[in-house]
């Protein structure tokens, strides 16, 4: 959107500017400047220019504005601005002509340079730019600390549109969410397109570099079978901070494209949206820090005393009256260093639990304490689903992330404040020690799920004792049948009849093979401690 003839003339730097003809088209917008200094500059003109003339060419050949004012290309000229040095006046034909049409015909001072009145309205559009961009009166204090920047993100687009005139959309990469500047967007975006195709086009186009240093480019389609996208055209400016592309700045042209002064409200709403991002991952980064510190000081080996936890809490402005909940994340291939990919692991994050609070805690190079954000009210079996469930989507996109890890999960379903941030870490702990053996299928294992078996403490070289006594007789084919009766008759109480029911099979059949179990394992069946142990190897050996 270019600025108005009015607006530059109301400026204290214009106000020796006579307008001697078209004042009713005062309120036209210009969208750049264009000189008229030689008798056919007027084939170069284009629409909403604002031109501006010595009169050196009228004064060699005075035809020449009338032959201009029979080109189709007058009517669309902003503004003619023109210094009495080589001409002495204007002739009434001319005035007439321009009042006629309603275009603004204007007088510059000879003492005027050229470089000094394009500067002035060059300085006028940025500052009208930067009034329009007041994103700071935002008040943060009627928004979440996660809400925040993402208003800004909002104001910020519907900034640019009311600007430029031209909708916008910004992507965040991290968490693949996509924010509009207005519904209009979407009624212009064409229907073949991905969210994706406006910085990584799935079909022929053009790519035109606008700026270098910003990684602007201008797209275009680029399909002649297509009439209806043929002339369609968009911006696209990618938000990096650092080394990493954070989102994309799109800006929708359609098939009209944006003009001079268009780009100065694009590269200030580019640096602000950077600048938003800056902050976001400069938060993000203090607040695990500090996440890490105070779980670091929490579950050092001499647990420390409630008041040095609230003590540390309030030194690092950590919140410690919200619950949340704990996953241990453990990454076993010895190639791989877990610690070195906190930002991949910030992006997984982000995809997963974008309308969450989270912070991550490592413990050593390749486990980390995932802290999540409880719901307050939410009954404890409903978030235990909703966890699991949003750990599956995670593991998914960490997987994406880091696709050399191979990744396992502990978790404890009930909500506690960090102040019990040890004692969840320690269960987060233990289900990932026993859930590869009681449920080695899996990859995320709950605490509670372990039941006993999770107050037991069962020494390694036991288990494996158990392993290499019992394993070689257990996987034998002619034992298979004799494994799996005696572990459903254990299931069912002792009971002869309710086995041989679920079996299918006759009492008698039950009783034989009970007998030979009960010689190979030399199992004394009045012994509970011996039953338990039977129990606990066939769930162990996962017969």
């Amino acid at each position: 959107m270019g600025i108005r003839i009015c607006d530059i003339l109301e400026n204290d730097y214009f106000h020796e500017f006579k307008v001697i003809a078209g004042h009713g088209g005062l309120d036209r917008q210009f969208q750049g400047f264009a000189f008229m200094d030689a008798p056919d500059s007027f084939k170069w003109m284009r629409r909403r220019e604002f031109v501006i003339t010595s009169g050196y060419a009228l004064s060699q050949e005075i035809d020449t504005l009338e032959k201009y004012m029979k080109n189709p290309r007058f009517r669309e000229m902003a503004a003619l601005a023109i210094k009495l040095r080589y001409i002495k006046e204007v002739p009434q034909k001319y005035v007439d002509y321009f009042n006629q049409y309603q275009i603004p015909l204007i007088i510059i001072p000879d003492s005027v340079a050229w470089m000094e009145m394009m500067n002035q309205v060059q300085v006028m559009v940025m500052n009208r730019n930067i009034q329009k961009f007041r994103v700071n009166a935002l008040d943060s204090n009627l928004l979440s600390e996660a809400a925040y920047p993402f208003r800004k993100i909002e104001r910020i687009l519907r900034a640019t549109e009311t600007e430029m005139k031209f909708p916008a959309l910004l992507y965040d990469v991290s968490t693949q969410k996509e924010y509009y500047s207005s519904a209009r967007f979407k009624k212009e975006y064409p229907y073949p397109f991905r969210a994706e195709d406006f910085w990584q086009p799935s079909f022929s186009f053009s790519k035109e570099l606008m700026c270098p240093t910003l990684q602007m480019a201008r797209y275009r389609f680029n399909d002649t079978r297509d009439e209806y996208l043929t002339p369609f055209s968009w911006i696209t400016v990618p938000i990096n901070v650092g080394e990493s592309t954070k989102a994309y700045f799109v800006l929708m042209e359609s098939r009209e494209q944006i003009d001079y002064y268009d780009e100065f409200t694009i590269r200030i709403a580019v640096l602000l949206l950077q600048a938003v991002y800056e902050q976001i991952t400069a938060t993000q980064s203090i607040t695990d820090q500090g996440f890490e510190s105070f779980v670091t000081y929490a579950i050092q080996k001499n647990t420390p005393e409630r008041a040095q936890l609230l003590q540390q809490a309030g030194a690092l402005n950590i919140k410690v009256q919200k619950k949340y909940h704990y996953v241990l994340v453990k990454q076993s291939d010895v190639s791989v260093n877990f610690a070195g990919y906190r930002e991949e692991l910030r992006n997984a994050a982000r995809k997963t639990f974008a309308d969450q609070e989270y912070h991550f805690a490592f413990l050593d190079d390749n486990r980390c304490l995932l802290i999540l954000s409880a719901k307050e009210g939410q009954e404890q079996e409903k978030a235990a689903a909703k966890l699991k469930k949003d750990l599956l989507r995670f593991s998914t996109q960490l997987e994406l992330e880091v696709p050399a890890g191979d990744f396992s999960y502990s978790m404890y379903e009930e909500a506690a404040q960090l102040l019990e941030v040890k004692r969840c870490m320690e269960r987060c702990k233990r289900a990932m020690e026993l859930g590869p053996m009681l449920y080695p299928g899996e990859k995320i294992w709950c605490y509670q799920k372990m039941g006993a078996f999770a107050w037991l403490n069962i020494p390694q070289d036991e288990v494996e004792t158990m392993f290499r006594d019992y394993l070689p007789m257990m996987k034998d084919e002619k034992n298979t049948e004799m494994i799996r009766t005696l572990k459903i008759y254990l299931e069912s109480g002792m009971n002869y009849s309710l086995t041989a029911e679920k079996m299918y099979v006759h009492i008698n059949t039950v009783r034989k093979r009970i007998d030979r179990a009960e010689q190979i394992f030399h199992i004394d069946w009045d012994d509970y401690m011996a039953r338990m142990k039977m129990e606990l190897m066939l769930h162990l050996l996962r017969f």
